[in-house]
């Protein structure tokens, strides 16, 4: 019943067309965790940066894994607050242990910024799991690369093949983006028999997947085995 309130309050908060409702933030002032969390939200929402900082500090003071991801977040761009990679990291961190597949990615791209690879790949590893496309992608291209872990196509293969796999939002540029990169780099491996059995059907079906999600290499190189 109470996780039922919690989804209606946070449903009233998106009909309210800008208005802070008024029972969330009754309970918020009383202390309740997820409720800062929302109400730091629909303060982001309206552009009220500070006043968002200040729930999401309240809510991830209380171990809220949402409100801790936001609240890095705000440290890491500034929002509501001075930037800090320091407390942006701090948070990334307190998110990502609680099991915050955002918070796992970005602490592992933060690690990865830092040169501190081996680091960045165990929180690639936490949020791929969780199904992040990005930190598939990410843990494929590592593998490839060999950064931060030792090279094995095998490991490409699966995590180019998860996210390859993945359902989006075909609205959204930068997650089709990433999946056509992530066909792309499949279909090279079936192409080319790395980690997986060579097949050439394979290869053109993740080729053509790839150029219809508009990555340019993939079309480039889809059209030059045509000829």
């Amino acid at each position: 019943m109470k996780r039922i309130f919690y989804i209606l309050c946070f449903l009233s908060v998106y009909i309210g067309y800008g208005q802070i409702n008024d029972s969330l933030r009754k309970l918020a002032e009383q202390g309740d965790a997820r409720s800062q969390f929302f109400l730091g939200f629909d303060y982001g929402r309206i552009g009220d940066k500070k006043n968002a900082f200040y729930w999401f500090s309240k809510s991830a003071n209380q171990q809220n894994a949402d409100a801790q991801f936001f609240l890095a977040r705000a440290y890491k761009n500034g929002e509501g607050t001075e930037k800090s990679k320091e407390k942006a990291e701090f948070w990334f961190k307190k998110s990502a242990e609680l099991g915050n597949a955002l918070a796992q990615l970005q602490l592992g791209m933060l690690y990865f910024e830092n040169e501190e690879d081996s680091k960045a790949i165990y929180w690639y590893q936490k949020s791929a799991e969780q199904g992040n496309l990005t930190a598939q992608y990410l843990l494929a291209e590592s593998y490839y690369s060999g950064d931060g872990v030792e090279q094995d196509y095998a490991q490409v293969a699966f995590w180019c093949s998860k996210a390859a796999s993945q359902e989006i939002d075909e609205n959204d540029e930068y997650e089709r983006n990433i999946l056509a990169r992530s066909q792309y780099r499949l279909s090279g491996l079936y192409i080319e028999g790395k980690g997986v059995d060579f097949s050439k059907e394979k290869g053109m079906y993740w080729l053509r997947k790839s150029c219809e999600n508009f990555y340019d290499k993939a079309c480039e190189t889809l059209n030059k085995l045509k000829k």
